[in-house]
């Protein structure tokens, strides 16, 4: 281990911690510099988009804390550990210390010593605060064991093979969720989907009617069905948390933050009926606090209690199209409910819901043409969690120097 040598990470760069720009001066705000809080730093390796965005007078308010392209952001107040790069120059707020990293050290590197570091941030954290906070000081004085920066980058060069088809597979998945919309908006809200005659729809003259349920029209022969008429619709299984376990060998249990990145943090040991067991492509929805919704991609996961799961049960139906007709009364009952109370749906909220079925022609089945994409959507999930696992494995080994980089094929080998 003659390359490592012991430091600390104000060895490793420049420390910026972010500021907010005031929020009652618009004109700091929807310009094109990324604004970076941690919830936009829990995804990829790197930080391509972010919530909001501010100006040059709002980075210029904020202070000397604009960072250029490569920083490493970690968050340090709240959840603690979120590790990401920045892909241009941007601005974190204060529950971020950034390393704008030195010559001596490789970006990608100190990008992934920060990722295995996670878990003993969490020791770290400042005593007698109600909310868990690493302060700049703790932070720049932790120590680190870092090797000569060529074995910098032979380690993650390894990593970053992966994380780069992590990022690509994420990448396509989004672009077919931009297919699916477009498909949907162009079928289902222009109305202009095939005709008999391979030509759009409404475009060409097809008769409109007017429907009560929706208070607009639709097609002639189409008709607006009730959720529960044309869906399975299951609420979740009362799983009992003194029978939860670590144990990946037991049934995996998906819980409302298990939705968006479709993770588990729980399992269980409960026998259960196997219709609360999950198949490739349900819609799931949060019920509790952030009405999270997103596509299942496994078989045989159980659902826990308020987790709603979603199903389609006609022809015609895709489980795309039901995301995007139920996705906007999901948006606007998240944003009736105030900073100081916790939002709930219940079962009335899902009776009360429409769904607009197209009946099936020679020349139009639209469940054919959006579950294509959604089985492509599940592939692409699923190979990303097995590059994950892969990277994750091999992450503390590698900063740990318990395996050894073979020169230029980077071949790993157990010390």
């Amino acid at each position: 281990m003659s390359e490592w040598t012991w430091k600390i990470i104000d060895d490793l760069g420049q420390i910026v911690t972010g500021k907010t720009p005031s929020t009652k001066c618009p004109e700091y705000w929807d310009g094109d510099i990324p604004f970076i809080t941690p919830k936009d730093i829990q995804g990829t390796k790197h930080c391509e988009k972010t919530e909001r965005y501010i100006t040059n007078a709002g980075s210029l308010s904020a202070g000397k804390v604009m960072l250029g392209r490569d920083a490493v952001c970690v968050s340090c107040i709240g959840n603690i550990g979120y590790v990401a790069m920045t892909t241009q120059n941007s601005v974190t707020n204060q529950q971020i210390n950034s390393i704008v990293v030195n010559d001596d050290h490789s970006n990608d590197y100190v990008y992934y010593l920060m990722k295995n570091l996670w878990g003993y941030f969490k020791t770290c954290e400042s005593q007698g605060t109600s909310v868990p906070i690493l302060s700049k000081s703790l932070f720049s004085q932790i120590p680190v064991f870092v090797p000569t920066i060529a074995l910098q980058r032979k380690i993650s060069a390894v990593l970053s093979v992966l994380d780069n088809k992590i990022e690509l597979n994420h990448r396509l998945n989004d672009n077919l969720e931009a297919m699916a919309q477009a498909l949907y908006d162009y079928w289902f809200v222009q109305f202009d989907f095939p005709d008999d005659n391979g030509k759009p729809y409404k475009s060409s003259g097809g008769k409109m009617v007017w429907n009560d349920r929706l208070k607009r029209e639709i097609p002639e022969g189409w008709s607006a069905q009730p959720l529960f008429d044309v869906a399975s619709v299951l609420y979740g299984y009362p799983f009992k948390t003194e029978l939860f376990t670590e144990n990946e060998k037991d049934l995996p249990v998906i819980r409302i933050r298990d939705i968006l990145d479709n993770t588990f943090s729980a399992y269980s040991s409960e026998p259960i009926h196997g219709k609360y067991l999950t198949q490739k492509g349900d819609l799931l929805i949060g019920m509790d606090g952030n009405f999270h919704l997103n596509y299942w991609h496994r078989d045989g996961d159980g659902v826990n209690q308020r987790v709603v799961r979603i199903r389609s049960c006609t022809s015609t139906l895709s489980n795309i199209q039901l995301k995007l007709e139920l996705a906007p009364y999901i948006k606007m009952r998240e944003m009736n409910v105030t900073r100081s109370t916790v939002g709930h749906l219940g079962d009335k909220d899902f009776k009360e819901r429409y769904i607009v079925v197209a009946p099936e022609t020679s020349t139009f089945n639209p469940a054919k043409a959006l579950n294509a994409l959604l089985e492509r959507m599940s592939s692409l999930v699923a190979e990303t969690q097995k590059l994950t696992k892969q990277r994750d494995f091999l992450l503390p080994l590698l900063m740990n120097g318990q395996v050894q980089v073979k020169p230029l094929n980077y071949r790993l080998t157990a010390d």
